[in-house]
């Protein structure tokens, strides 16, 4: 059942970082119903490339190897910041950044480096403590913003990593409309959570990827945490998400187990 809404209608566009902070993250009814079709829309291209994986059809190259990380006095507050959390989400957030920087290598797309890192780390520091009436990106926003500003970060880059943050979430961003931060943080970030694109790279680089973060724990920790936000925030872009099969494609994502 759709819950009903008391959410404020914003002008903003739904998912960016003014619109989350007018309105706390949590959607109109005119709002989920126009997310609900970017959802059915994507549903219907993952079972395009699970049918790829099915029949073999993914790149036998790729990346050629992991990259390293930027290495700048805000990306190491970002790892200090980001192994605090549980040991699966920071694992799926360094997943994550492979991930994302591989799907933009794909797709010639540029990054920088060392923000997209930065919002890798941080996009979920703060899903795993759900508070009620606030989606949570409201609160990884605010830890990325601190990081990025403390360690000699400009407003600019703060603003790009808080913006990549409080959109990645959103279904249906684009590098157009939401920029390709917040493009690839949510690519990245579905790609570990669901295999969505994982057609497009190689079987090599991500048994690559999974030696050097690995998913135990995982799924049971992302399972509880996406109910525990829905729960709080049941207009909110989780409990949308999680309405529309989330829990079931992660449950069924083509990964080793």
């Amino acid at each position: 059942m759709t819950p009903e809404t008391t959410a404020t209608p914003s002008a903003d566009p739904v998912g960016s970082l003014a619109w989350l902070r007018s309105t706390g993250g949590l959607l109109t009814a005119s709002e989920r119903r126009a997310l609900t079709r970017a959802i059915l829309a994507a549903q219907g291209g993952n079972l395009v490339g699970r049918l790829k994986l099915l029949l073999g059809r993914r790149p036998s190259a790729g990346p050629p190897e992991l990259i390293d990380p930027p290495d700048t006095a805000m990306t190491r507050a970002a790892e200090e910041l980001c192994w605090e959390q549980p040991a699966p989400i920071a694992a799926h957030s360094a997943r994550t950044w492979l991930f994302g920087a591989a799907l933009a290598q794909y797709d010639s797309a540029d990054l920088d480096e060392e923000l997209f890192y930065v919002a890798s780390l941080l996009h979920d520091v703060g899903l795993p403590e759900s508070v009620p009436g606030q989606d949570f990106t409201l609160r990884s926003v605010a830890a990325a913003a601190e990081v990025v500003t403390t360690s000699g970060g400009t407003p600019t880059q703060t603003d790009a990593v808080s913006e990549a943050i409080a959109r990645h979430t959103t279904p249906g961003v684009t590098s157009t409309s939401d920029g390709e931060l917040a493009t690839y943080l949510q690519a990245g970030a579905l790609l570990d959570l669901a295999g969505v694109r994982s057609w497009d790279l190689s079987e090599r680089f991500l048994a690559g990827v999974m030696r050097e973060y690995d998913r135990r724990g995982f799924e049971s920790e992302i399972l509880a945490a996406i109910a525990a936000e829905a729960t709080a925030v049941p207009e909110g872009r989780f409990a949308l998400l999680a309405r529309w099969g989330l829990p079931l494609a992660i449950k069924t994502a083509p990964f080793p187990r």
